[in-house]
């Protein structure tokens, strides 16, 4: 079977319903169709709010599905994105969401109240997003913002890259800016090229073949750097 490049609009023409990601802990799955579709609709929300290549999202999730559509919109918009580890405190999250650069941040409904404390008073940041259907601190409603937004990619796909940010133990969590290559969103990608994905997930490019998925380390409350494997022939 000759393989497709790993970009998520190939990957899903390929593989259509088979499951993308598989959710240790309770089995939860997101196909590769959805998460095409999801994260297009995410990346034209983006542009839609102006931003541009280089531009910084932050995401701030407990380890769940709606992480991933989030992160590719972001990759293949040429965005930097940083994972805000919720174990943090509210000030520390907040340093990190500031520090960074972020202009939109996309938080869970669990997370709403830290996601509104993150929020208060940062200029920098121009909309805030919940994955829930609703939010008692006023957030937009992601869905409800994606409603009307295409589920085909963007016509300047660029790739985006990850920012991540060390625990603090020594003081204030620390950051390293990646250099991003300008290259056409995820094109010819390796099969060893790396991702991130929530601690307790799993890659699964085919039902068939499980044990060939890639597990990340099992670091509760932190985000972890994992191997997206090809799908077997």
């Amino acid at each position: 079977m000759t393989m497709p490049s790993m970009n998520p609009t190939d990957l899903a023409a390929a593989f259509g319903d088979k499951p993308a990601i598989v959710m240790v802990e309770d089995g939860a799955t997101l196909t590769y169709r959805r998460l095409e579709s999801s994260s297009n609709r995410i990346a034209h929300l983006f542009r839609r709010h102006g931003l541009r290549p280089g531009d910084h999202i932050a995401i701030l999730m407990e380890n769940c599905l709606d992480v991933f559509p989030v992160v590719w919109a972001a990759q293949r918009t040429g965005l930097l994105y940083t994972p805000v580890n919720w174990h943090l405190t509210e000030d520390e999250a907040a340093y990190v969401v500031k520090n960074c650069g972020a202009r939109i941040l996309v938080h869970s409904a669990r997370l709403d109240h830290l996601g509104a404390v993150v929020a208060d008073g940062n200029p920098l940041l121009e909309a805030r997003f919940t994955t829930g259907d609703h939010s008692p601190s006023g957030a937009e409603i992601l869905a409800d913002s994606l409603a009307t937004l295409p589920p085909t990619p963007v016509g300047d796909e660029v790739e985006g890259y990850y920012m991540l940010y060390s625990s603090g133990t020594t003081g204030r969590p620390k950051g390293i800016l990646p250099t991003l290559t300008g290259a056409p969103s995820a094109r010819g990608w390796p099969s060893t090229r790396r991702c991130v994905m929530p601690s307790g997930s799993e890659s699964t490019p085919s039902t068939s073949a499980p044990d060939r998925s890639t597990t990340p380390h099992r670091s509760a409350g932190r985000w972890e750097r994992c191997a997206t494997e090809a799908p077997p022939s």
